[in-house]
């Protein structure tokens, strides 16, 4: 319990110092985009409980699930979608 509040007071500090003036700063509210609609076909793989990956069709993306990541074995599914953000 110590150790976490040490790191509380460590973190609270560099916080602090890293703070710099945004008087001027302009902030614009975020505006949610729609779900994109599936566009492509999907990939799926089992994969164990002691490590796996999946790759994109295309071979663009990979997600990769380290040693102990998973608590039993699951399988995982990528498809791609229309890209709705501007």
């Amino acid at each position: 319990m110590i150790r976490v509040i040490t790191l509380l007071i460590i973190l609270a500090r560099s916080v602090s110092v890293a703070q710099t003036d945004t008087s001027d700063l302009i902030v614009t509210p975020h505006i949610a985009t729609p779900i994109g609609k599936p566009n492509g076909e999907s990939v799926s793989v089992k994969m164990t409980k002691d490590r796996g990956s999946i790759k994109s069709r295309d071979g663009r993306v990979e997600l990769i699930f380290a040693q102990g990541a998973l608590s039993s074995k699951a399988t995982s599914s990528k498809e791609p979608i229309t890209n709705n953000s501007s």
